[in-house]
């Protein structure tokens, strides 16, 4: 009887660590209740960014955002696995013993300002954790850091701007949502 027990207990113990061996997340789902397409649907669209600094004129500047591809990497050629430049990019990171989960999505930016659009610079959006309560926003547009908090409805929960360099910090700013970009329009929406 204990021989039984003994040879179930070994076995079970077995494949137990040849699961973790072969799929160390055996058995764990990822637990996010959100992905790419909540993301795109809260930061895609065209924007309008307002400048009134103290000392200068009044300025506007309208973009689009979209969805971009992670930069490309100078030795990418020698990484076994490639990158899902559609997908948003997802890290774990250490902190103080604990790990805090992120979601980062790669942004494209064109500024609409004059005659023809220009592409411009790239950006981010992060969303912290794996319930999308809000998420970051931070993008060169022109020569200014915009930096912000966007709901997942697309709304502005706050925004701070400065001129590349730090020349001027604390710009007084306004950042507005216009549109949400055709490809985003659905039925009932």
């Amino acid at each position: 009887m204990a021989m039984q027990r003994s040879i179930k207990f070994t076995l079970a113990v077995t494949l137990g660590v040849a699961a973790l061996v072969l799929n160390p997340w055996f058995g764990i789902t990822s637990g996010y209740d959100y992905g790419a397409a909540e993301m795109r649907a809260a930061i895609e669209g065209t924007w309008r960014l307002t400048l009134t600094p103290r000392d200068g004129p009044r300025r506007e500047i309208m973009f689009r955002i979209a969805q971009g591809a992670e930069p490309t990497q100078p030795h990418a050629s020698t990484n076994a696995v490639r990158s899902a430049a559609a997908c948003g990019t997802r890290s774990l990171v250490r902190n103080a013993e604990a790990c805090l989960d992120i979601s980062r999505m790669p942004l494209e930016i064109t500024v609409l300002d004059g005659e023809t659009p220009v592409r411009d610079a790239n950006g981010s959006f992060e969303v912290e954790g794996t319930t999308f309560n809000g998420g970051r926003l931070r993008v060169y547009i022109a020569d200014v850091l915009v930096t912000g908090g966007i709901t997942p409805s697309g709304e502005v929960a706050g925004v701070s701007a400065e001129e590349r360099g730090g020349q001027r910090r604390g710009l007084p700013s306004r950042l507005e949502r216009l549109d949400r970009g055709a490809q985003l329009l659905r039925p009932g929406t």
